[in-house]
């Protein structure tokens, strides 16, 4: 679990795909916590040759992404790190497996 301070900055680095192996316009990072969650949206578009060539599909070469956010108002407490995005009006939760714990 990676702990950050209370108003400190998160960044997320990543590649994002639909179950249909396309690159999504624009996805959210969400943190679930027990009480709250807090969402920074999100847009893929950074070279990732390396995803293209393991699903075989050059739409995938686009699906790099780096998305920051200032913890400012997130409150303390442990929160797991998610994306969510629109796959043709039917939401999609992607698990990145990754925790954080914001510290006062």
């Amino acid at each position: 679990m990676l702990p950050i301070k209370r108003g400190g900055e998160l960044e997320v680095v990543g590649w994002v795909l639909n179950p249909r192996r396309e690159v999504p316009r624009e996805f959210a990072v969400v943190l679930v916590g027990v009480a709250s969650s807090y969402a920074a949206r999100g847009a893929a578009g950074g070279a990732r040759a390396d995803v293209a060539r393991v699903f075989s599909t050059a739409l995938a070469i686009a699906s790099g992404y780096s998305v920051r956010a200032t913890l400012a108002n997130v409150e303390p407490g442990e929160y797991e790190v998610i994306l969510v995005q629109d796959t043709y009006n039917v939401p999609t939760r992607c698990e990145t497996g990754w925790r954080i714990q914001v510290v006062d």
